[in-house]
């Protein structure tokens, strides 16, 4: 599987040290005010802040406070409220919190891009200029130009790139001139153009641009949660435009509502996205209604296979336009300020709270959770300090609409959605947006940050993530090509109080004057009674919702009620965390004699940020009420300051872990341990020095380095000389595992095999020059590019799949990475299709079984790949099955992420304990030679004698110390099969890798490896789970359909769930390297029979089936019924190969010959 997940396969490569990164000022065309934070004025605490008013103007405090009154009753008027504060002489509450800026240079505007010089209709300009619309991007008229001139066209555009006006305003023109006079309007008629759009927040959208550009024209906005009652009416009213999902309209098309034949114009918007939610049929379906000579233009942020198969079937010529440039997810618009600050799980709520007040600034701000229930309990904690409510999909559309509108007027400041729930809302000026999880993939995270920086106004993007998460925080920005990314902390006690000061004054300013009128004579009476400025200080507090100073927080874990204190001094004077603790203890004795020890919290070491740097030290948290004591303890002490060291409470804290590769800070353990010497952290991967910022975590770099001479070569280095020569090759060659990490429930892989034959009798197996026919035609009609050996076709790639070829003509599917179960049964129904169809051509078919019931080895066609002459000559060397392992076998496997080292291994250790069990559940290959084997799973019992060097359980992977370095250490000693130079191969058969490694391959001395042998070397080895850029759970038979997309289901079931993953881990936590060697025995002959402890194999698999559902069910997605098929298998006891063998007892008269009809080919059930 060359392909799959290899978007976490490669590290980011660091250009230099993180930090913030200043943003070019974007030229603007008015004067703008500038917050007292970023104007460079000393900010003020809260109390000298009333003095900015003047204590002695008692009626202006009195103006003040009956507006503070009003907005304590009545938070924040709605946006038709605001009109009253653009008269430019009024001097508002919150410019008492701004100073002017000089007026900036105007814009110089590309005159092509006027709407007056775009050949619209002076109603079609006016229109927008009401708007405030005099002129496009230049993204929207390359979408616009290619509009109005009539052709289909095809753009890769995100959400807010502007693409809906681009493609409303050729529309409307052309229905406008068609239908301008009174028949143009007549009531019934059929529309003219058709918008199809994933949801209804989206379709909604786009209806209100067509409206807004064409007040003249008729449109109808359909999609489902709504009475379809009132959408009949719309159209038998007559309508010019439809908008809609595709569900709904399809809907009212069959129901003979919607008349689809005179449309001229279709357009798919999001076209990617109705692929991902189902709506892919009904999208086709409905482009068959529209007659062919129509305009279409599709607008989808990626191309999958199903958008290039809809562009060669509905578009004619179509001009293809990048709206997002190079890259496979775009990049983040250049009007988005970026930030990341990492959190400690148990106050990632608090913290949120914390950044909406400072970073928000009192504007409106999206929070982005990955579940509905999730987004529920963060409106719900966040709604007692700020205004806000929830949006997603179990919401009625009543109450979906009820929140959008009270965002967008701002009656509340903060929506808290899901992803699914946000998609394609229209909602201008978005301040801030909060990933408060992180989203599953890296086209999200676009499409999330995208809501806020639109129109050519700024906006901030904050991504909160925990350690765990760093790896995945990492993936995302390298995939997205996010540069300049500010690694921020949690906002202060006084950051939060400060801000909320400033939005207090923006909040007065939505107050008009009869409202304040009515709070008059209480201001008056509240004045009488108190003094003025302790009146308004209480006053402004309680209407920020700061009743008491915010505890103080941690800058290292934010945890509340600690501070964190800086020790620094000279290089040498503090490098280790003992040496931390003994100052602080006699800071603590000289403080308070004989009191009580200050109990430290942690600990990160500060090492020198460059060599020219000459201080280092260390940031350490202690109890709030004891650092002032500290503080001034240090300050007295000449002792301290005779060693050249200072105690202070620092702001921030230098980033702790460089986002673009590696960790900040010159090395160690990144941070993370309080020793530097301790193995890496989460990440870091072993031993590698990163292009910048320190040595790379954990081991020592001195043992190993890359050698720029000779490809890459690995070479000793001069570190300890005692050691074994290979031991530091383990790490290094481990290191691509460290970058592998990522953030877990990730990408799902699938491979899976099928074993091929001749329809007309006696069904012999498909010579090359069959399947090549069978491959061209696959190629032919479907896009798919060929993978050559020589002049030799050996297999197909097309949008991040690849079909190969088995030694024996088993032909595979390695699928893309795909981010649910969902996507992982359409890939396979669609492949499975396509293959018929070839098949049909070229007169193969495929069974569903995981061994060739029949042909022998001899009787075998021999696939052109030269690696496997290697392999096949190699084989019976080292074991009796391997022939059988190449040439007649067939596997199904699924491919599965990790997040961290710990993650690799507590998977590994579930994945082999369990893989028999699986195995069991998918038993089906009872037969070997036309009769039964005596194995329910003749596959199974193939891989105990094969090769005992690259095979089996691994028993090592239970031990202790087990790692990545562990498993590098195995594969070194792995023989090697052959060795590839020039496009050659080389037989090296038997000699392991280590010797390449340490040059001493015989025939080939002085010859070192580089990183592309061991990642050949890698897929060589075949122990029941293999670890690569990604973990391989490898033991399953060959199967049907639904048996292919189960497999995925029961293990992303049991580890993509982190409570799913611990139960099974619990599971097999006390099984015995006797009991699994039991399992790998018997399971082959007896399935689900076999016997385990005091039961069957069955039992175990009844538990492991009930952890899969509950770990598939948290996940959220609808995916649970990918597990029926082995529900029913294991509730039965009755497998496949228990099933074939009943037939072949009886119906089939002890003939194995029925296997070769439509029932059993791989595909039944889906023709």
């Amino acid at each position: 599987m060359a392909s799959v997940l290899a978007r976490g396969s490669r590290r980011l490569v660091s250009s230099g040290t993180l930090g913030a990164l200043s943003r070019s000022l974007r030229t603007v065309t008015t004067r703008r005010p500038t917050s007292l934070a970023s104007s460079g004025l000393p900010s003020t605490p809260l109390r000298a802040q009333s003095q900015l008013f003047g204590q002695d103007q008692n009626a202006r405090i009195s103006t003040h406070l009956s507006a503070v009154q009003a907005a304590v009753a009545e938070p924040v008027g709605t946006a038709e409220d605001d009109d009253s504060s653009s008269d430019a002489t009024r001097q508002t509450f919150s410019s008492l919190f701004s100073v002017d800026v000089e007026d900036v240079e105007e814009a110089v505007v590309d005159e092509s891009l006027l709407l007056v010089n775009c050949g619209l209709s002076d109603v079609t300009v006016k229109a927008l200029e009401a708007r405030g619309i005099r002129s496009m991007f230049p993204v929207q008229k390359r979408v616009f130009e290619p509009a109005m001139a009539g052709q289909d066209l095809i753009a890769r555009a995100r959400t807010g790139s502007g693409k809906t006006l681009a493609f409303a305003l050729p529309v409307a023109e052309k229905i406008m001139a068609e239908r301008g006079g009174a028949e143009g309007r007549a009531r019934g008629r059929a529309p003219l153009c058709v918008v199809l759009a994933p949801t209804r927040e989206l379709a909604t959208q786009v209806e209100r641009e067509f409206a807004s550009v064409a007040p003249r024209l008729a449109t109808a906005c359909l999609y489902g949660g709504a009475p379809a009652e009132a959408q009949r009416r719309a159209l038998r009213a007559g309508v010019d435009v439809v908008v809609g999902t595709p569900g709904r309209v399809i809907d009212l098309v069959e129901q003979g509502a919607l008349d689809l034949t005179q449309v001229r114009f279709a357009i798919l918007d999001e076209a990617d996205q109705m692929l991902a939610i189902g709506f892919a049929e009904d999208t086709e379906r409905i482009l068959g209604y529209a007659p062919r000579e129509r305009q279409t233009m599709l607008f989808s942020a990626t191309t999958p296979a199903w958008i290039k198969k809809l562009v060669a079937s509905h578009l004619r010529a179509p001009v293809n336009i990048d709206l997002i440039g190079q890259g496979a997810s775009g990049k983040l618009a250049e009007s988005i300020t970026a930030h990341a600050i990492q959190v400690a799980p148990e106050v990632r709520r608090s913290v949120l709270v914390d950044v909406l007040t400072v970073y928000g600034a009192g504007g409106k701000s999206i929070v982005f959770t990955q579940t509905k229930r999730e987004a529920d309990e963060v409106a719900a904690g966040v709604s007692s300090h700020l205004p806000c409510s929830a949006l997603h999909g179990d919401m009625s559309q009543a109450e979906r609409e009820k929140v959008l509108r009270a965002f967008r007027r701002g009656g509340i400041s903060v929506l808290v959605a899901t992803d699914v729930a946000a998609r394609g809302l229209d909602i201008p000026d978005v301040d801030l947006v909060v990933h408060y999880e992180l989203p599953q993939d890296a086209e999200s995270f676009l499409h999330r940050s995208g809501r806020t920086g639109r129109a050519g106004k700024d906006g901030v993007a904050i991504a909160m993530f925990t350690r765990r998460e760093a790896g995945w925080m990492k993936r995302i920005l390298r995939e997205t090509g996010t540069a300049g990314v500010t690694l921020i902390t949690a906002p202060t006690a006084v950051q939060v109080m400060e801000a909320a000061a400033r939005q207090v004054m923006t909040r007065l300013d939505g107050v008009e004057e009869e409202v304040r009128a009515f709070f008059r004579p209480v201001a008056r009476r509240i004045l009488a009674s108190r003094e003025p400025a302790e009146a308004l200080e209480a006053a402004l507090a309680a209407l920020s919702g700061i009743k008491e100073v915010p505890e103080p927080r941690s800058l290292l874990t934010q945890e509340e009620g600690l501070v964190t204190l800086r020790l620094s001094g000279r290089r040498g004077r503090i490098s280790r965390p003992a040496q931390v603790s003994a100052v602080v203890g006699g800071l603590a004795d000289a403080a308070a004699p004989g009191g009580a020890r200050v109990a430290l919290g942690r600990i990160r070491m500060l090492p020198a940020l460059s060599a020219e740097e000459r201080e280092e030290g260390a940031a350490f948290d202690v109890p709030a009420a004891a650092a002032p004591a500290l503080l001034a303890a240090a300050e007295a002490s000449t002792d301290l300051a005779g060693q050249g060291l200072t105690l202070d409470m620092p702001d921030t804290l230098p980033p702790e872990e460089d986002l673009r590769g590696g960790y900040g800070g010159g090395g160690g353990s990144g941070g993370y341990s309080n020793d530097r010497r301790s193995s890496s952290g989460s990440g870091g991967g072993y031993g590698r020095r990163p292009a910048s910022g320190g040595s790379g975590s954990g081991y020592r770099s001195g043992g190993d380095r890359w050698s720029g001479n000779g490809g890459n070569k690995w070479e000793g280095g001069g570190g300890d000389r005692n050691r074994r020569p290979s031991s530091g090759g383990a790490r290094r060659s481990s290191s691509s595992w460290g970058d592998a990490q990522k953030f877990g429930g990730d990408w799902i892989g699938t491979e899976h095999e099928k074993l091929g034959y001749s329809k007309a009798p006696p069904h012999a197996r498909p010579t090359h020059d069959q399947i090549s026919d069978l491959l061209t035609h696959i190629h032919s009609s479907n896009g798919w590019e060929y993978i050559m050996e020589g002049k030799a076709k050996i297999g197909l790639a097309h949008d991040g799949q690849t079909v190969t070829l088995e030694p024996g003509g088993q032909t595979e599917l390695s699928g893309a990475p795909l981010p649910d179960l969902h996507a992982v049964a359409r890939e396979t129904r669609e492949h499975l299709l396509e293959v018929r169809k070839a098949c049909d051509a070229v007169g193969i078919d495929y069974m569903n079984i995981g061994f060739d019931p029949k042909w022998d080895f001899e009787d075998v066609p021999r696939m052109p790949k030269t690696r496997y002459r290697y392999m096949r000559e190699y084989m019976p060397k080292v074991g009796t099955l391997g022939h059988d392992m190449m040439f007649r076998s067939c596997t199904i496997q699924v491919n599965l992420d990790f997040e961290s080292e710990e993650d690799m291994v507590q998977k590994f250790r579930i994945g082999l304990a369990l893989q028999n069990v699986a195995g069991a559940l998918f038993a089906n290959s009872p037969f070997r030679n036309g009769a039964p084997s005596g194995y329910k799973s003749w596959r199974l019992h193939v891989w105990t004698d094969v090769d005992p060097h690259r095979c089996g359980r691994l028993p090592f992977v239970f031990d202790p110390g087990f790692s990545f370095a562990a498993y590098a250490e195995w594969a070194l000693d792995v023989p090697m099969y052959f060795l590839y130079r020039d496009g050659q191969y080389t037989d090296v058969g038997g000699q392991p890798f280590r010797a390449f490694f340490e040059g001493r391959l015989e025939g080939h001395p002085g010859l070192f490896p580089t990183a592309a042998d061991w990642d050949l070397h890698l897929t060589t080895v075949f122990p029941d789970v293999r670890l690569k850029q990604f973990l391989e759970m490898r033991g399953a038979d060959g199967g049907s359909w639904e048996f292919i997309t189960a497999l995925p289901a029961l293990w992303v079931g049991l580890l993509y769930d982190a409570g799913a993953q611990a139960q099974a881990a619990a599971l097999v936590a006390d099984w015995t390297p006797a009991e699994l060697e039991a399992l790998q025995a018997d399971v082959p002959r007896l399935a689900l029979q076999a016997p385990f402890r005091d039961g069957t194999v069955q039992d175990v698999a009844l538990r492991m089936l009930n952890i899969a559902r509950r770990g598939l069910e948290a996940r959220g997605l609808g995916e649970e019924r990918y597990l029926d098929v082995l529900d029913a298998v294991a509730e039965s006891g009755v497998t496949r190969a228990d099933r074939l063998l009943q037939l072949y007892d009886s119906e089939w008269s002890r003939s194995i010959e029925p296997l070769y009809t439509p029932e059993h080919r791989v595909d039944n059930g889906l023709c």
